[in-house]
């Protein structure tokens, strides 16, 4: 036997579960409205965090594809040197002939300080007024080929479209003392 006795509290009779539904009458009642729009809100940014993740991941991938197929920086420059027309000089360095790419036409590398300020104004002019305003993308644009795509079923990339992407790119490119070529 063991040396205290055993003791069991008496049996006490069942509690009827209450009804769900009056629980959240119940709690209804004692949170006020202000519990639902709460949760709602809750609800509501939780939704948004997820569309928000959902869309950076499959903004991602996408980065993550096409960048898998490009060169690396580093060899672009090597293949803009290889873009140039082939010149054939007497001993004095005088031009007698000039072979041209069929494709390509006539290249020749030419420092982007010796190209005139005129020009560029009126490249950058014609290839997007905008260009020193917008932050690389055109809002307007992007809902215009949105518009054109998922309404009318136009194709994308549509030829005389902006490329923002290669122009943003050219205008943060240094050009006092850099060694950039306009070809």
């Amino acid at each position: 036997m063991s040396r205290y006795p055993s003791f069991s509290p008496p049996p006490s009779s069942p509690t009827p579960s209450p009804n769900l539904n009056e629980l959240y009458r119940y709690r209804a009642e004692q949170e006020g409205c202000g519990y639902k729009v709460a949760r709602g809100l809750f609800v509501l940014i939780a939704l948004l965090v997820a569309l928000f993740f959902v869309f950076s991941c499959g903004a991602l991938a996408l980065y993550a594809s096409v960048a898998r197929d490009l060169p690396p920086a580093s060899e672009l420059k090597n293949r803009a040197a290889q873009f140039n027309s082939t010149r054939i000089l007497d001993r004095n360095g005088k031009l007698l002939y000039e072979l041209n790419d069929p494709n390509e036409g006539r290249r020749i590398a030419v420092p982007l300080s010796q190209v005139p300020a005129p020009l560029l104004e009126a490249t950058i002019g014609t290839e997007d007024p905008s260009f020193y305003s917008n932050p690389g993308f055109d809002v307007v644009g992007i809902a215009r080929a949105l518009y054109r795509v998922l309404v009318r079923g136009e194709e994308v990339g549509v030829p005389g479209e902006r490329a923002h992407a290669g122009a943003q790119g050219a205008r943060n490119h240094p050009r006092a003392g850099s060694d950039a070529h306009l070809s």
